[in-house]
This record gives C-alpha cells, sequence and structure tokens, in this order.
C-alpha cells in the first residue's frame, strides 16, 4: 500500500510540475503568441471552465466505462496531447477551442483521484497522507512557477528556433515541455499502476473500497 501510495504521488507531482509553468505564463502565451488583448484571457479561461462542467458531467460514464485507473492515466495523457497541441496554437479562436477541450479531460481526471487517494491509504490514515501530498503538491506547483518564471524572463528570453519546419518561441517551449510533463506523469501512472483494481460495489461499509491484484 505505501509503494501504492509513493507512485501515485509521484505521477500527480510530476503532473503539477507541468500545470504550474502553464498557471503562470499563460496570460503571455495569449498575448503573444495568440495576438490577442490581454482582455480576452478571461475568455480563455471560461473556455477551460466550460470544457470542465462536461468533463465533470462526463466522468461517470468514462470510469464506469474504463476503470477509475484508466480514466485517470489516461486523461493525464490526453489532456497533455491536447496541452501540446495548444501550445502550438497562433490565433484565438482555435486556441479557445482546444482548451475548451482540455477542461473535459481535467475534470474526469478529478473524478478518478479521489477513488485513487482511498486506495492508496488505510482510511484511518488519509488524514495524513493528505497533510503529506498536499503541501508536496504545493511546492512542486511553486517550483514549476518560479522555474517557468526565470525561463521566460532570462534563460530562454528571445528564444526562437525552427526545427522540422516548426517555429519555436519562448512561452510554447516552455508550454510545450509542460505538456511533455504532463504526458509523462500519465504515462508513469500507466506503467506503475495498471494493474490497480477498485471494488466499485463494495458488499458492505465495512469492506475496503480497493483492491490490488
Amino acid at each position: 500500500m505505501i509503494v501504492f501510495h509513493v507512485k501515485f504521488s509521484i505521477s500527480i507531482i510530476i503532473v503539477t510540475l507541468g500545470t504550474g509553468a502553464l498557471n503562470a505564463l499563460d496570460v503571455f502565451f495569449v498575448t503573444q503568441n495568440l495576438h490577442t488583448d490581454p482582455n480576452l484571457y478571461g475568455v480563455i479561461g471560461m473556455g477551460l471552465g466550460v470544457g470542465s462542467i462536461l468533463g465533470a458531467l462526463l466522468s461517470a460514464f468514462f470510469t464506469q466505462r474504463l476503470g477509475v485507473v484508466r480514466t485517470y492515466w489516461g486523461c493525464l495523457v490526453l489532456a497533455g496531447l491536447l496541452m501540446l497541441l495548444y501550445s502550438r496554437m497562433n490565433s484565438f479562436v482555435p486556441a479557445f477551442i482546444v482548451i475548451s477541450f482540455v477542461g473535459i479531460p481535467i475534470a474526469a481526471l478529478n473524478a478518478a483521484m479521489f477513488p485513487l487517494l482511498l486506495h492508496a491509504a488505510p482510511r484511518e490514515l488519509l488524514g495524513r497522507v493528505v497533510a503529506v501530498l498536499t503541501p508536496s503538491l504545493t511546492l512542486a506547483s511553486l517550483l514549476s512557477t518560479v522555474l517557468a518564471g526565470f525561463l521566460a524572463s532570462n534563460l530562454l528570453l528571445g528564444f526562437h528556433a525552427t526545427a522540422f519546419g516548426v517555429t519555436f518561441g519562448t512561452i510554447d517551449t516552455i508550454f510545450s515541455v509542460s505538456a511533455i510533463l504532463i504526458i509523462l506523469g500519465g504515462l508513469y501512472a500507466l506503467i506503475n499502476l495498471h494493474h490497480i483494481r477498485l471494488d466499485e460495489k463494495p458488499s458492505s461499509p465495512q469492506e475496503e473500497i480497493a483492491i490490488a491484484e
């Protein structure tokens, strides 16, 4: 059980290292890469929110059809791929559409995380597990934000490169790396958590809600 908790936590931390940069630099992406007025930054957030609402409505469908673990790593990989696509956008409307779709796997992912967290720790130790995991995620997010700010304002300031006909600038390069981290977090979960089976319908409240093969 401890090993599972560690692997589950590692996957979340990897993902958080990616999302922190996205949160910190998205407003600059909107103005510099999408060539859009900063007032429309809130519209991008609205698109993400709309997708999240749709994802929350569909989360039960995903978890019932795919299972909690597959939903977890699958949504991570899908969200990462969509974020990678988002990083290549250079106009507002396509970016709004893509970011709206990003919200769907993110919401379904959130619905799958809590059952996995319950599986990661006995109920009597759940508070301690959360007490350790929460500051770890906060630290990872802060580290990602600081690193993204440093790269954007110093090391990668004015960065411009072309590879295989694709042009890379400062913000979109950081976003691409962040998206890859999210994908890696999903693949890590796929490799290390694929054997987990959650019991969706225990016969009594006293039974464990999760079992491993």
